[in-house]
């Protein structure tokens, strides 16, 4: 998935749950029908841009986990090597 495919598709996810709620919610307490259409649009237009942040910020962090899983990881230590002399404690 691309960059931005990825953040609108969340973006437009959200949007589309809060205008669903938003009309829903107005049915159920009888509201007139332009108020529930009008608060319906201004969740999701709100909603939009709230759900495109969101994604850009989703983004960014699997974009450093995934640089980070592709860096060169340090070699393991074997530890039955005896460690250096100035780190052995005692007389």
């Amino acid at each position: 998935m691309s960059n931005t495919t990825q953040s609108t598709t969340i973006a437009g996810c959200y949007a589309l749950a809060a205008f669903a709620i938003a009309i829903i919610s107005g049915l159920v307490s009888a509201s007139p029908t332009s108020q529930i259409l009008t608060n319906a649009i201004i969740a999701l237009l709100l909603c939009y841009f709230v759900g495109y942040i969101a994604g850009k910020v989703f983004q960014a962090i699997t974009a450093e986990y995934q640089r980070s899983l592709e860096a060169p990881q340090p070699e393991a230590v074997d530890s039955s090597e005896s460690p250096p002399q100035h780190f052995i404690s005692g007389p």
